[in-house]
């Protein structure tokens, strides 16, 4: 395969020590209380997914003797941060347990050749065999480079100012985007407002290039899934996978091209015979003029250090 072994560890570290510390601050900062409030529909359509209420529908059962099972307690394993632990749980304390923990995907590729580095799909496998990597998740603002990236291809700057204006969207139901810091007035370059994700400069720049332009150059530059035509995707509405906005930021870094990911390279028997090996670089589409992508570097690089 093409995975690098010290990247895939370092990787996975990263992701137990880093979620580690969000749950710590999540648990904290909920305490007692539940996430979800007085939103009860929440919990229970987790509840009705998980395999255990499903087995337990399947024996018809009556109202009275679904709770009974459902509220039931008896020793569950459960996945914890500090180590796997055996606790006297109910189906439902199981389920809004699981309910409350946080899951991370990370997936790195080489941008110039398309090999998948390392892939960790989530916290643990073995309890929560879901794969974060290939699911679909709001994008939120790591979809305005590509707003910001229609933009410069249309020849814009990164020097050009955006007034920095709240205003509302008639046409879009009285729609009000605000800036995260509710801070209005004056102008921001297309630079700094990328780097201080300015939420009403993204907005009047997805007007002014087009949303369908916009969405058109989300699926050139990798991003497979449904984007919905509306204005509220330069704030990141859309569901995008990370395999996906991984592809899609590697236009940046390789030069305005693309590349499909692959991770087999070769596959052979016990006695050496090779069934398949991978021939050739994998496919180039060309997405951005060179310059527009070295523009997009410029300003990226912006927000790691200004931002």
């Amino acid at each position: 395969t093409t995975l690098n072994a010290d990247m895939q560890l370092y990787a996975e570290k990263a992701v137990k020590s880093h979620m580690r510390k969000l749950q710590d601050l999540f648990d904290r900062h909920w305490g007692n209380r539940k996430p979800w409030g007085n939103q009860v529909g929440v919990f229970d359509n987790e509840l009705k997914r998980s395999r255990s209420y499903k087995n337990l529908v399947k024996r018809k059962l009556s109202d009275d003797s679904l709770n009974y099972y459902l509220n039931k307690k008896h020793p569950v394993q459960l996945y914890a941060p500090q180590g796997d632990t055996v606790r006297e749980m109910s189906i439902r304390d199981s389920v809004e347990y699981y309910v409350r923990l946080l899951n991370s995907g990370f997936f790195a590729m080489q941008p110039q050749t398309g090999e998948v580095l390392s892939w960790v799909g989530g916290i643990d496998h073995r309890f929560l065999p879901y794969d974060h990597v290939l699911a679909e998740r709001q994008a939120a603002s790591t979809f305005k480079p590509v707003v910001y990236a229609t933009a410069l291809s249309q020849g814009a700057s990164p020097c050009d100012y955006i007034e920095n204006t709240q205003r509302v969207y008639e046409n879009y139901e009285g729609w009000t985007p605000r800036n995260y810091d509710d801070n209005y007035g004056g102008f921001y370059s297309m630079k700094a407002a990328l780097a201080k994700s300015v939420n009403v400069a993204a907005v009047q720049t997805i007007f002014e290039a087009g949303i369908g332009n916009v969405i058109s150059m989300a699926h050139q530059m990798g991003i497979s899934g449904n984007i919905p035509n509306d204005p509220s995707i330069s704030l990141g509405t859309a569901s995008i996978s990370l395999y996906d906005m991984v592809r899609a930021y590697g236009v940046f870094a390789n030069g305005g091209k693309r590349v499909e990911p692959y991770m087999i390279s070769k596959i052979e028997t016990a006695d050496g015979e090779v069934l398949y090996e991978k021939r050739g670089k994998s496919k180039t589409v060309y997405v951005l003029d060179e310059e527009v992508a070295t523009q997009m570097n410029y300003m990226l690089q912006a927000v790691v250090n200004e931002g």
